[in-house]
């Protein structure tokens, strides 16, 4: 499985934004990618279109405004972590103490952190980062 991120060519996207996202895509690619760095398996101009480029990458299992949501008792939250929890350590319970939630706040940080220094190493930026555009934790790397 995999999730295709479209990106047309209208209004603020220029053909220079796209033609830099993809060198950055191939960049990260030739690279051999980070672990804490979605891969991207493909991209170009979607057959047929001559201004929606797409790009296709790894699919997160959640987001992590999706796990902010599920420690803020938001009810929009409707991943169940409980089926993944086991698999991957990062992930608390919403039971935690402060001390335990003190401790994955800085792991999470600390994954976001590598990824970004991988990609400043390279001489790439990262314009958008938030929690609900695609920062994905799936990640199996970090002890709580």
């Amino acid at each position: 499985m995999f999730a295709r991120k479209l990106v047309r060519l209208a209004g603020r996207v220029s053909e220079a934004d796209i033609k830099n996202e993809a060198e950055v895509v191939s960049s990260i690619r030739a690279k051999g990618g980070h672990r804490n760095i979605i891969e991207v398996f493909d991209h170009g101009w979607l057959k047929g279109s001559v201004n929606v480029y797409f790009i296709d990458m790894e699919l997160g299992d959640f987001t992590l405004a999706d796990y902010i949501d599920y420690h803020g008792n938001v009810s929009k939250s409707s991943f169940d972590f409980s089926a993944v929890q086991a698999s991957i350590p990062v992930l608390l319970d919403r039971n935690c103490t402060l001390i335990q939630r003190m401790h994955n706040s800085w792991a999470i940080a600390s994954h976001i952190a590598e990824g970004l220094e991988f990609l400043h190493m390279h001489h790439h930026v990262h314009r958008d980062l938030k929690p609900s555009n695609g920062e994905s934790l799936f990640t199996n790397s970090s002890e709580c």
